[in-house]
């Protein structure tokens, strides 16, 4: 029972962080795919969140459980598609040139 209270605290906290994110993103980016990405983020996680309520009040089914684990990967895919396009990252940052790349020494 104690772990289900610490996984809704941090699931109460990281929804208002991810929320915030899509709205930042809704709000203040000209590019369209970044408004679609900011709108996918709040539909699939208002999902995720529901799926998840469903599960904790009715019971955990096979099918409860597979739906909330999916969702929570589509959350999570939309999220690093976010972070790959530059949302939250500092401006002003330059990308390290390729001859100082780490390589594999042979």
């Amino acid at each position: 029972m104690a772990l289900q209270l610490v996984h809704r605290g941090i699931v109460a906290v990281a929804v208002v962080v991810l929320a915030a994110l899509s709205l930042r993103c809704w709000r203040r980016r000209a590019d369209r795919a970044d408004r679609w990405l900011g709108l996918a983020l709040l539909i699939v996680l208002g999902a995720q969140v529901a799926a998840g309520a469903m599960v904790a009040t009715r019971g955990a089914t096979a099918a409860a459980e597979d739906l909330h684990l999916a969702l929570g990967a589509a959350v999570w895919c939309v999220v690093v598609t976010m972070a790959a396009r530059g949302h939250g990252v500092a401006t002003g940052v330059k990308a390290m040139p390729p001859s100082r790349a780490l390589t594999v020494a042979e």
